[in-house]
Order: structure tokens, then sequence, then C-alpha cells
């Protein structure tokens, strides 16, 4: 704090040579960057002018005190502080000359080597390490003297035993740079020029079989195109979820619910008895469980044991269900009496022109024309499976890829259900061309001559979609029909097998 502004700077000026030092130092061992030589060019250039400009102020200094001395020297009579000033005067005169002797020429040699080691590794100029001489008994005398230069020493003083190469060889070599680990990101790969995508191709409504293929492979090629092109085109799962959307929903018309098409009234009543035995062998199942599950019980004392308690308690629940399963179908009620039809319940209840109503509307739907009914070869039918198995992939890829809300689930829901319509639509009609055994045993008939199997077939069951479908929010009207008409197509009997 008793400093003034000069010998502050002459502090500051000594902190910044310990600096220089230090990165004179830093530099034998490691070569900088070309932000940290920026860095060292910056600090020897201010190095260099704040010793310039202590050396203009020590000259100011010692001009003015002589000046101001020799003034003095005229007078006779001083004042007795006059000796206590010369001192002062005397001893500032005396470290400002010490400064221009000492410290310019310091800095100078220290800015020198500094910018000389800069200017060295900036042009990649190193200096070679010493010969290694790898001989196991004498140094080559030649090689002696052309080290040591033309000078008139005595060959005593040139031939020497020579070290052990094994000792000496990694001596005098120097690590001067690091060699810098460059990661290697593989073989390059060129951006493909963009490939047009017209969405606009693709009609508004199909109206024939033709069409909703054709409306298949446009959103295929499509999608791909979308999802290999992400360099030029913004958020194209986003696109691809809203495309395969469309198509499904608003362009395709999703297959019409079908009764049995082979049940005459023999079949159907062959199947309503086989329905009946299934009923009862399986209710018969479930009490032979729960009386194994109480004999199990009992063997443990009245419920010690918390396995046989849980076996039990799963048991005597299968029961109730296989029981009213099995009244459901036998037509029963709890006490064993015949229980009144659907039709009789609502006659009874006054309801019988609603049921006719609901009845009618059912027949309408059996009978309304549908094109995926029409005959298909096929070459088409496994075209048309693949583009579909395609867009699902497309479809779940790009869905997993948008942050899911309660209005996006419902669309993740009905979208698959389309698909599998119509999937199940085009995997129910016999080819004209090929039969496939597959679809042969899907529909309970032999591929080849068209003869009943002794079973009436497969039909897919809505499992889950049911319940979680009736709590889903939609938002969207025809996304609101397109659920319906799902719900529908595997309600109908044909499906119902």
């Amino acid at each position: 704090k008793k400093l003034n502004t000069r010998k502050a700077e002459q502090v500051l000026l000594a902190l910044q040579a310990e600096l220089i030092d230090m990165v004179i130092n830093d530099l034998n061992y490691d070569h900088p960057g070309d932000s940290d030589a920026r860095a060292c060019d910056i600090a020897i250039r201010t190095f260099s002018d704040l010793t310039v400009k202590l050396s203009e102020e020590c000259c100011q200094i010692i001009e003015e005190k002589s000046t101001v001395g020799a003034e003095v020297e005229e007078k006779e009579n001083t004042s007795k502080n006059s000796n206590g000033s010369d001192d002062e005067d005397n001893d500032e005169v005396a470290s400002a000359k010490t400064f221009l002797r000492l410290i310019p020429e310091a800095v100078r040699k220290k800015v020198v080597d500094t910018g000389a080691i800069l200017q060295a590794i900036a042009e990649q100029e190193e200096d070679l390490p010493p010969h290694l001489h790898l001989g196991t008994t004498e140094i080559d005398d030649k090689a002696i003297t052309a080290e040591k230069g033309n000078d008139n020493n005595n060959d005593n003083d040139i031939k020497k035993e020579a070290t052990p190469s094994s000792k000496i060889q990694f001596r005098d070599l120097l690590t001067w740079d690091a060699d810098p680990n460059i990661p290697d990101p593989g073989q390059t790969v060129s951006l493909r020029k963009y490939d047009p995508i017209d969405m606009l191709l693709i009609k508004e409504r199909a109206k024939t079989r033709e069409e909703a293929v054709d409306a298949l492979r446009l959103c295929d090629q499509m999608c791909l195109l979308l999802g290999n092109q992400s360099h030029c085109v913004k958020n194209p799962k986003f696109l691809i979820v809203a495309l395969i959307e469309h198509i499904f929903v608003q362009v395709i018309q999703t297959p019409k619910p079908r009764k049995v098409a082979w049940m005459d009234p023999r079949a159907t009543k062959r199947a309503e008895e086989m329905k009946k035995r299934r009923a009862e062998r399986t209710l018969k199942e479930a009490k032979e469980k729960v009386n194994r599950a109480t004999e199990f019980h009992a063997f443990y004392k009245g419920g010690g044991h918390a396995t046989a308690r849980r076996q039990l308690q799963i048991a005597q629940k299968e029961l109730t269900e296989a029981q009213e399963k099995a009244r459901e179908i036998l037509g029963v009620d709890e006490n064993g009496k015949p229980a009144l039809s659907t039709t009789a319940a609502a006659a009874a209840s006054g309801q019988v022109e609603g049921l006719n109503k609901g009845k009618d509307c059912e027949e309408r739907l059996y009978n309304e024309e549908c094109y995926w009914d029409k005959p298909i070869q096929y070459e088409l039918q496994v075209e048309v499976l693949l583009t579909l198995q395609r867009l699902m992939e497309q479809f779940a890829a790009a869905s997993m890829s948008i942050r899911a809300n309660r209005a996006f689930d419902s669309m993740c829901m009905v979208i698959p259900g389309l698909i599998t319509c119509i999937a199940d639509a085009v995997l129910r009609r016999l080819a004209d061309d090929h039969a496939s055994p597959f679809i042969g045993v899907l529909l309970g008939i032999n591929a080849k001559d068209g003869k009943r199997l002794g079973f009436p077939g497969f039909g897919l069951s809505m499992g889950g979609f049911v319940e979680q479908i009736e709590t889903m929010e939609v938002h969207t009207p025809e996304l609101s029909v397109a659920a319906t008409s799902v719900l529908d197509y595997f309600s109908s009997p044909d499906q119902q097998r």
C-alpha cells in the first residue's frame, strides 16, 4: 500500500518476468497449440511494453533530477531539510540508473529467446538428437573426429572405450512431440441426392381393390423415401405416422364383417353341440381342480399353509367363471332351469322392436359389398401381405420416436387393428391359381378339393382391444369410425367360430 505507482509497476514487471521464465521452461518440454502460441506472443508483447514504459519514466526522472540539482548547487543558503531531500533524490536517480543498466537488457534477452523458441516451433525446426554409437568395443575414430571437429587433440584423447549400446541408445533422446490422437470416423458416406416425394399421387378415396393396392404401394415407397432422406426432410417420423394414418383411415376401405360362408343348418347345429360339450368339459375340469385344492387345503389342517390357500382361491375363481360361461352356453340359470333366450327376455321387457332393428342392421352390414371379398391371385396375396408388414414396421418404428400422449395412444391402437383387418380379409380368400394350405386350415376346408375338414376353422379374438379402446381419447371422428369398424369386423360370426 505504501508503494508509489512506479514501484508497483516494477513489482508487476518482476512477476511478469517470473511468468516468462515459466513459459520458457514449458516450451522446452511441450509444444503449444495455435491458441497457446498466441497467448505466449501476447505475454511477451505485454512484458516488452511495460519495460519500455518504465524505462522512459526512469529516463525522465534522471533528466528532471539533474536539472534540479544544477540549480540547487548555485544556491548557498539552503534549509536544514535540504540534505534529506537531496539524499532521497540521489537514491531515486541511482535506482533509475540501475534499472536502465540491468533490466532492459535482461528483458530483451528473455523476449528474444522466447520469440526464437516460438518461431522454431511454428516453422517446425527442431534440433536433431546426438549421434548414436552402437558399437560394443571402440568408437570409430572417423566418427569421433567428425563430431569433435578438426582440433589439435592427441590420439590418446580421441580413442576411448565405448559403452554397451543397450545402455546409451535411449539416453540422449527427448520426447519433443506426442502423436495427436485423431479419431477415425470410419468410411465417409456422401449424402444422397434428394428424391422428390409427391404425396398428392395418392387418391383421396380408393373405390376399387386395385386403387387400394396402388395406395399401399405408394405409401410404402414414400415411407422409405421419408425415412432415408432425413438430411433434407424435417420431422420424417411425424410424416410417416400421418401418412399411414391417412391411408388406412381415410383412403382404404375397412373390410366388412361377414358370416361364415359354408355354415348350413346342420353344421350350425353341430357347432352348437360342440360348443356345449366344450363348456361342460371345462366346467367338469374346474370342479375337479376345486376338489383337489380343497383336499390339499384340508391336508394342512384347515389352511395353515399359504400355498394351499392361494391354490384354493384360484381354483374357486376359475370354477365361478366356468359356471357362468357354461350357463350362458347351455341356456340355464343358477338353479339349472332353462333360462329365457335373448328374444324372450326382450319380449318380456317390451324391447322386441329394438332387437329386431339391431338384427336388421347386422344383416345389412353383413350383406354390404366390399372389394376385399373379390377373387384374388396368389401373387397379389403375397404382395399385399408383405406390403402390410413393411408398413406396420414403419409405423412401429416411427411411433416409438414420437413422444407419447393419450390421444396418440388411441392412434397406436387403431392403426394396427386396421392393418390386421385387411390382412385377415386377404387371408380368408382362397387364391384362384394356387390355393395356400394355410388358408385352407384357417377356413376349415381342404385347399385342394374344397371339402370340409373336421373343425370349423379359426378366427381372431379382440382380446384386450375392447377394454383399452373404450377408455382412450379419440379426438377425430374418422378415427372413431375406424375403431368401430375394427370392433364390427372382429365381432362378426366369421371370427367367432
